[in-house]
């Protein structure tokens, strides 16, 4: 992961995440994108099967 800073600007006084929601975050976000390379390589299955 990145040091860089958060991109997307909170506030001048918003609190910055507890732990917990960065890691329940970065949960979701491993979810979501397991799930988009699933589908996409059974899309390339499907369409290499429609082809023969």
């Amino acid at each position: 992961m990145s040091k860089a800073p958060d991109p997307r600007h909170r506030g001048r006084h918003a609190r910055p995440p507890s732990e917990l929601a960065i890691r329940w975050n970065r949960l979701v976000a491993a979810v979501r994108a397991s799930g988009r390379r699933r589908s996409a390589a059974a899309g390339a299955l499907a369409a290499a099967m429609l082809a023969l």
